[in-house]
Parts: C-alpha cells; sequence; structure tokens
C-alpha cells in the first residue's frame, strides 16, 4: 500500500525512541514508492504484514513479554491473545469510536484531535481494558504523517507501558462503533 514504506522506516524509528537497541535505518526512493531499508530483522517489532504470518508459533519462538500492535487492521486469532499479553494501539478515546478506520472515521466527522490510547487486546474489538492515552492532534499534514506522529507517541507509551509495568483499567462509557471505510469513501 501506498506509505507502506514510511511506516516501516516509523517502526524503526520509534524502536529506537523506546530505547531498544537497533541498527540505522534509511528511507529509500524507488520508482515513485518509498521502502525502507530495514538492517535488522524487525519480526519482533513489525514483521508480521498480514493474518496467515501471524502464528502461535512464530510467537513462541520469539518468546515476547509483550506483544504490541501498531498500524494492525486485522482480527488477531483469540488463541494468540490469551496466550500472550498483546497491546494495541487505536486512534480513538475508547470506547468511542471502536472498529475500523478510525483515522478516516475521525476526519470525515471533522475531528481536528483524538487520543492515541494502548489497549489491552481482546476477542472483541477495541473492547478491552485501557492501558493509557494520549493526546494526538490530526491537524496538518497528510494521513501518512499522522500515522508516523503516532507511532512517535506509541513509542513513548511503549517505554512507559513497560518502564512502569502499567495494569490496563476497564474502558469508561457507552461504546460507539465506527465502521472500515472504504478507499472511495
Amino acid at each position: 500500500p501506498a506509505g507502506y514504506g514510511a511506516i516501516e522506516y516509523a517502526y524503526s524509528l520509534m524502536a529506537r525512541a523506546a530505547g531498544i537497541d537497533m541498527a540505522a535505518c534509511r528511507l529509500l526512493e524507488e520508482n515513485g514508492r518509498r521502502r525502507a531499508d530495514l538492517c535488522l530483522r524487525l519480526e519482533i517489532l513489525a514483521g508480521v504484514d498480514s493474518p496467515p504470518e501471524l502464528t502461535e508459533e512464530r510467537l513462541r519462538s520469539l518468546d515476547p513479554r509483550i506483544v504490541f500492535f501498531l498500524h494492525w487492521s486485522h482480527k488477531v486469532p483469540d488463541s494468540i491473545v490469551e496466550t500472550f499479553e498483546c497491546i494495541n494501539f487505536h486512534m480513538t478515546d475508547v470506547p468511542c469510536g471502536r472498529g475500523g478506520s478510525p483515522l478516516q472515521n475521525l476526519i470525515s466527522r471533522g475531528h481536528r484531535e483524538t487520543k492515541l490510547t494502548a489497549l489491552k487486546m481482546s476477542s472483541r474489538f477495541d473492547a478491552g481494558p485501557v492501558y493509557l492515552k494520549r493526546p494526538l492532534s490530526l491537524e496538518g499534514g497528510t494521513a501518512e504523517e499522522i500515522f508516523l506522529r503516532a507511532s512517535f507517541l506509541a513509542a513513548e507509551m511503549i517505554r512507559e507501558i513497560v518502564s512502569r509495568e502499567l495494569a490496563p483499567a476497564p474502558q469508561q462509557g457507552e461504546p460507539t462503533i465506527f465502521e472500515r471505510r472504504t478507499p472511495a469513501q
């Protein structure tokens, strides 16, 4: 997808910002598209690009304490959510805005700011308890730039979740559900 290389690059910057030792990464232009030249296996951070690659066996081989999901828009199998501590970053102030295409839905409704929420994944989309929330501006720039800002903010949140060993708290309020938007929308 468009902007995918920039997202990979943001993951590498996010990892370094979170204090994860990682080799340098460059963003390269190639035939009008961007791609990240990753100098380290990103499997422990972002090497899973599609649902078939996300398996319990693969995660067991990595033996993570926590599995963080950034910009992930697929259902994670219940067996993984039940076996590992899985934390998703969602661009709404849940329980408002659970569901698909949060950035696009917020912008189409005229929102200028939101919260980036770190929440424990559950069998239901975006319904788990919350570790923390941080303000995220939706103003200025493209969707790609907002995703990059969210990635840096997520790095700070990851550092806080890990260093403070935060426990999640139940969501408060009535949920509103966003429907996934199509590219034509």
